[in-house]
């Protein structure tokens, strides 16, 4: 057979269309955050995929950056009339959790505290709502709402969480209080305390919690708030145990003080004495009457009876003219009255007058 004809067949090489590139490049984003595809051949058009799929020509054309909601892969192809497309660009995206709010703290934080003690609320999140509840379920977005303190009035456990929109719900914060027994008024003091004191001495009640009412008895029963109120001092006139109690709202009563008294006896008037004392004087001999005690007055008898103050008031020496008896007594208001000074008294005969002896001239001798 005849050879064939000569084939002959020319080629030339086309230029690739260089891949797109895609900013961010892939990895974990936040949910929203939108993709932008470039490519460094001028004029050619990018044409995408995010199902999963190889790009083609027909693929949707990139105009705007994609954003990425959910997890997915972007892939995409370059294309330019008088190129080869461009080899496929293929990124990866998943979605990062929102930021969390920060978690509620309370100030005070758990622990026991005062009755009617407030309770702050407050995240470091601005714009944050806080939710709370005091029953012990964990809150919800349906719980109160923060806006004031939260007084603490009994044993409770507050939870709360802060919530933002575009951002997870905080953790939960959880404090738990106790009730302190509210602070104790301050037992009431006496001056003077216990003891053997002068009849009628004041005792004078008083406690170092301003504003606290004081109540007391006399009769040996605990005081309550229907016992007598303290305002002045109380004058000691026999032998008595004062109880009392101090009393202040939205504190605990103080406890109960008790002070017993004795009555001492008064101190004595200084008994008189006599000058002269008792013995035999010349017939109308005054006899003067002192005592020590100053301001006492003197009573005197001088029958034989004891005196009183009924009987005469010293006032000037009393003449002794015969046989007699003087009895007083000191007496001052306040004092016991003095023991009773007898002093007795004789009268001496006066002497009788003697004739002279004679004398001799000369003397015997």
């Amino acid at each position: 057979m005849t050879d064939s004809a000569v084939m002959s067949e020319s080629y030339t090489i086309m230029p690739q269309a260089e891949q797109p590139t895609a900013n961010p490049t892939g990895g974990a984003v936040a949910a929203g955050t939108t993709v932008a595809l470039s490519t460094n051949t001028a004029g050619a058009t990018i044409h995408y995929t995010t199902d999963g799929n190889a790009p083609t020509g027909s693929s949707p054309v990139y105009s705007t950056p994609i954003p990425v909601n959910s997890a997915m892969t972007i892939k995409a192809i370059a294309v330019l009339a008088g190129m080869t497309d461009s080899t496929v660009m293929s990124e990866s995206y998943t979605i990062l959790p929102p930021p969390q709010v920060a978690t509620p703290t309370a100030t005070p934080s758990s622990g026991a505290v005062l009755v009617g003690t407030p309770v702050t609320l407050q995240t470091t999140t601005p714009g944050a709502t806080i939710y709370y509840t005091t029953d012990g379920n964990t809150p919800t977005t349906s719980s109160n709402v923060y806006s004031t303190p939260i007084p603490i009035n009994s044993a409770v456990t507050i939870k709360a969480i802060a919530v933002l929109g575009g951002m997870t719900d905080s953790t939960v914060m959880s404090e738990s209080y106790t009730i302190l027994p509210p602070p104790q008024v301050a037992t009431p003091t006496a001056t003077p305390s216990s003891g053997a004191i002068l009849v009628g001495t004041p005792v004078t009640l008083q406690t170092t919690t301003p504003g606290a009412t004081i109540y007391y008895t006399t009769d040996g029963n605990t005081p309550t708030t229907s016992s007598n109120v303290y305002s002045t001092p109380i004058p000691i006139n026999s032998a008595v145990t004062i109880k009392a109690i101090a009393v202040l709202g939205g504190m605990t009563d103080s406890t109960v003080m008790s002070e017993s008294y004795t009555i001492l006896p008064l101190p004595q008037v200084a008994a008189p004495t006599a000058t002269p004392s008792s013995g035999a004087v010349l017939a109308g001999t005054p006899v003067t009457l002192q005592t020590t005690t100053p301001g006492a007055t003197i009573y005197y008898t001088t029958d034989g009876n004891t005196p009183t103050t009924s009987s005469n008031v010293y006032s000037t020496p009393i003449p002794i003219t015969g046989a007699v008896t003087i009895k007083a007594i000191a007496v001052l208001a306040g004092m016991t009255d003095s023991a009773v000074m007898s002093e007795s008294y004789t009268i001496t005969p006066l002497p009788q007058p003697q004739v002279a002896t004679p004398t001799a001239a000369p003397s015997g001798g």
